[in-house]
């Protein structure tokens, strides 16, 4: 799933602030006496709005191009097919826990286990059908969005 621009952008003022952060412990690092030439550059000026949005849009846009890439879409269905098998086996350890209890709920548990168990195995066999998809060579040209 691709964050949302707002999401880019919140992300890029994060990193400028952490960028200016460094850039000051750093200069902290060498106040006082250091050998000429030593101590770090100017700390970088707060990037200005329209510098983050810019930024930010350029990464949204590659984000983009990279999740419609045959990469992008096979990792998304990796990720679905790895999700969904850690969800089936969570039911699957919460009704083998129940039978080791040996309460009378253990009925009820194994059965809602195997409706999460059966709606997972169906995720999973979507998302393996999903990446046979993205596997797929592209029908002239090669992906170019690999880059990102």
């Amino acid at each position: 799933m691709i964050p949302d621009f707002e999401s880019v952008l919140a992300d890029e003022r994060r990193r400028d602030a952490v960028r200016r952060s460094l850039a000051a412990r750093e200069a902290e690092r060498f106040r006082g006496v250091c050998w000429s030439g030593l101590g770090p550059g100017p700390a970088p000026p707060e990037a200005s709005e329209d510098q983050l949005r810019a930024v930010a849009a350029a990464r949204h846009a590659c984000l983009k191009d990279w999740r419609a890439s045959r990469r992008g879409r096979l990792m998304a269905a990796v990720s679905k097919a790895q999700q969904a098998a850690e969800q089936a086996h969570l039911a699957s350890e919460a009704a083998r826990a129940a039978l080791a209890r040996g309460d009378g709920s253990a009925h009820g548990s194994c059965r809602s286990a195997a409706d999460v168990m059966e709606a997972q195995a169906r995720a999973l066999i979507a998302a393996a059908r999903a990446a046979r998809r993205a596997l797929r060579p592209p029908p002239l040209e090669q992906d170019r969005h690999d880059a990102c």
